[in-house]
């Protein structure tokens, strides 16, 4: 996410800020409702959840002991079976 905020921070602060506080809401979304995300089998049994205010991003994550670990945050034009490979 670091690196995501960075990127948008060369052209615009307040956008990066406004982006990476939607990741932040909705992983604290998916941390009540950890199912929500559809199970992606091929990607290592990770779940992924399309970010809500900006659906370019996607979030991967597993539960681990009840609890969401979110492993990835990625746009989604990358190259997602050789990043997960």
């Amino acid at each position: 996410m670091e690196d995501i905020h960075n990127f948008i921070a060369m052209d615009d602060a307040t956008a990066a800020d406004r982006v990476i506080q939607s990741f932040e809401d909705d992983i604290a979304l998916l941390s009540t409702q950890p199912e929500m995300g559809q199970l992606k089998p091929r990607l290592r049994h990770l779940r992924l959840w399309v970010v809500t205010q900006f659906p370019n991003y996607l979030i991967f994550y597993r539960l681990r002991s009840g609890r969401v670990e979110v492993v990835r945050v990625l746009h989604g034009a990358r190259d997602l079976p050789s990043i997960f490979n």
